[in-house]
């Protein structure tokens, strides 16, 4: 490698051996992503190209921690969120703030909400193939199709969406036109193929609630109080209450009043 070529891979730009990247250089009748060459991609190793990668988004996405390179330029990242390895995040997702998705998780479509908490190797709002037709198979529609109409089907038509601070454990499935409520937890392996009340425990293969998390108007008060909309720093004022363990009968006034 080149003497300067550390510097300039911190640059994201430049030539490795007189292998230019990071120029938004087109190679032949493509665009590659974020903005690096097709002779980068052809020649550098995977973990370069990762590399690369990994640092345009971080630069595109300041004060987010980001440790994977696919995400799609649709995506919208918000404040303080976290990406494990190997999280793929698919067109038009949007992540609210301090939302965190661990390692191997996969979002093709929907909306998460702010202070999710979502595990490893989950899959959200993934596409979908053609039940009313003859034939369910991706090579039959599309611009993969075998025929040659290219007839289109929408595999993304009803994207999900997990309200705020949600739990979802590692292994779930969630599927498209579901809504998981705010507070919600969703047990280890389940498929989600219905709505999940606010403050819900759900788990099971087809999903089922096992029960709510606190009683009626426990649940009614923290909805009213919409804490997940407030800055840290507003929400430092209120952390011994956020962090008891016996707050149900002590909720103040003034922590129920929306800012």
């Amino acid at each position: 490698m080149a003497a300067g070529a550390n510097q300039e891979i911190g640059q994201l730009g430049g030539k490795i051996n007189g292998i230019p990247f990071g120029s938004g250089v087109k190679s032949g009748h493509r665009d590659f992503p974020f903005g690096t060459s097709g002779v980068c991609m052809h020649f550098c190793p995977t973990f370069l190209r990762q590399y690369l990668r990994e640092r345009r988004l971080s630069a595109r996405y300041p004060g987010r921690q980001i440790l994977t390179a696919d995400i799609h330029e649709t995506a919208s990242l918000g404040a303080g969120c976290y990406l494990g390895r190997d999280v793929e995040i698919g067109r038009h997702v949007k992540i609210g703030d301090h939302t965190y998705v661990n390692k191997n998780t996969v979002i093709c479509s929907g909306e998460i909400g702010r202070f999710c908490s979502i595990g490893y190797y989950c899959q959200i709002g993934m596409y979908q193939h053609p039940l009313h037709r003859i034939s369910s198979s991706s090579r039959l529609y599309g611009d993969f199709s075998v025929l040659p109409g290219k007839k289109p089907f929408h595999e993304v038509a009803r994207p999900p969406v997990v309200e705020h601070d949600v739990w979802i454990a590692s292994h779930v499935h969630v599927m498209q036109g579901i809504r998981i409520g705010t507070g919600a937890v969703i047990a280890a392996g389940a498929v989600v193929t219905s709505d999940v009340p606010p403050y819900s425990i759900a788990g099971g293969v087809p999903s089922k609630v096992i029960r709510k998390r606190f009683d009626d108007r426990a649940i009614e008060l923290l909805l009213q109080s919409r804490w997940w909309e407030r800055s840290p720093e507003e929400l430092a004022q209120w952390e011994d209450l956020l962090t008891s363990d016996d707050w149900q009968g002590k909720v103040p006034e003034e922590f129920l009043r929306r800012r």
